[in-house]
């Protein structure tokens, strides 16, 4: 995650702003924040019925739809099975892309192309899921200079936010081996077996995967420990889930 103290680029300093998964819960989202703000955003999807087809994991795809100077914010979720092709292609051409990510593996394959989009003009803002925003928002706002922790936690409303992304998103982490900040590290333990419990909030979190270990001791090198637990929000599903983590088999 790249954070950026500078604001979205102003139209005329641009080509396009282009939307990639603008069905979405999230993608959704952003265009009608840009048009609120005055942008003329244009809203991708695989598709027809929006201003523009696009799959983002197709190259031919993406160079018809694509041009130089363009502004891709890519909502196309679940981050998890994605590739860098979108990426790959967006440097080639000279576009800038701002991905809504809250994948680990996904972050740590899109850091790896930082020196192809520097090289080329390129800015990519990795990682910036409405989560990774909050926490790095949370030690910015904490003043501690070198914040040694961070302990996420999320009860969704899942009334609002429950999508086929969001639930591949939340699945990728139930049983399956997953990756955690803890002791100035990156470790791999089992996710959704381990629970937090948060007295000030009387819940119960089960651990899970975020980018946020990865992508915040980036940006604040003294974090040794970064970690993210999730309350499902919907009553025994946490319960549940659980179990199936603890048996492979299901």
């Amino acid at each position: 995650m790249v954070l950026a103290r500078q604001p979205l680029p102003q139209q005329n300093s641009v080509n396009r702003i282009i939307i990639a998964g603008a069905r979405g819960f999230f993608g959704s989202a952003v265009v009608r924040i840009l048009r609120a703000e005055g942008y003329v955003p244009l809203a991708a999807s695989r598709r027809p019925g929006r201003d523009l087809m696009l799959d983002v994991e197709d190259s031919a795809s993406i160079r018809s739809v694509i041009r130089t100077r363009d502004v891709i914010v890519d909502a196309t979720a679940p981050f998890q099975t994605r590739t860098a092709t979108l990426v790959e292609e967006a440097i080639a051409i000279g576009a800038d892309v701002v991905d809504l990510s809250d994948s680990l593996s996904y972050a740590r394959l899109i850091s790896t192309r930082d020196k192809a989009a520097r090289n080329r003009g390129v800015r990519l803002l990795n990682a910036c899921s409405s989560i990774s925003v909050l926490s790095a928002f949370a030690i910015e706002r904490s003043g501690i200079r070198d914040p040694i922790a961070l302990h996420g936690f999320l009860a969704p409303a899942t009334r609002r936010t429950a999508s086929q992304g969001v639930a591949e998103s939340l699945l990728a982490s139930v049983g399956r081996p997953i990756t955690v900040r803890r002791d100035g590290g990156l470790r791999d333990v089992q996710g959704w077996v381990e629970t937090h419990h948060f007295p000030a909030l009387r819940r119960r979190g089960w651990l899970t995967e975020m980018a946020d270990a990865f992508t915040l001791p980036r940006a604040y090198p003294s974090l040794e420990n970064v970690d993210f637990w999730v309350d499902p929000n919907t009553r025994g599903a946490g319960a549940l889930l659980e179990i199936v983590a603890r048996m492979p088999a299901l």
